[in-house]
């Protein structure tokens, strides 16, 4: 029995170590792909005129997991088929790994996406491009300084409760 709990004790401690590590390691990715995106919509804007809609449509048909989702969410605000707050409670129940004044952030600057002439909403872009490119170094640093350690740590943790215990 003794030994039974002590397995489980060094279980947990991995699995939380892995949470840890998945956790930073979803923001780091999130970051990314939205950078990704907001770069190919640039594109999109100056060189082929295409409609935001169809766009986010295209992109969504060749990306999956959340970043699927929150594209899915994006395609149904811009054809109308929610309003703006069920649209930001969405993003929230995609992105529930980031902070609330992120996906405000997000949600609010998303929304605001096409109401501008083209100029000006390739300078907001950019704008916008710059701060998560900045957001995404810092997360890329969170990851490899955080996320890694904590998973190493709680392996060692683990390990140490075991051996004494045993």
């Amino acid at each position: 029995m003794k030994n039974f709990v002590l397995v489980i004790v060094l279980l947990s401690c991995f699995l939380i170590g892995f949470y840890i590590k998945k956790y930073y390691e979803l923001r780091k990715t999130t970051y990314k792909k939205l950078c990704f995106f907001i770069e190919k919509l640039i594109n999109c804007i100056s060189y082929n005129n295409e409609k935001l809609d169809v766009f986010v449509h295209n992109e969504r048909i060749e990306t999956q997991g959340n970043f699927e989702k929150f594209l899915k969410i994006y395609e149904d605000y811009l054809f109308h088929k929610i309003d703006e707050i069920t649209f930001e409670k969405e993003i929230k129940k995609v992105f529930n790994f980031l902070k609330v004044y992120e996906l405000i952030e997000l949600s609010r600057f998303l929304i605001s996406i096409g109401g501008k002439t083209r100029e000006e909403e390739i300078k907001g872009l950019n704008n916008y491009l710059f701060n998560l490119k900045e957001k995404r170094t810092l997360e890329i640093e969170n990851y490899n300084k955080f996320g890694k350690l904590y998973f190493k740590l709680f392996i060692i943790l683990g390990l140490a409760l075991f051996i004494i215990f045993l």
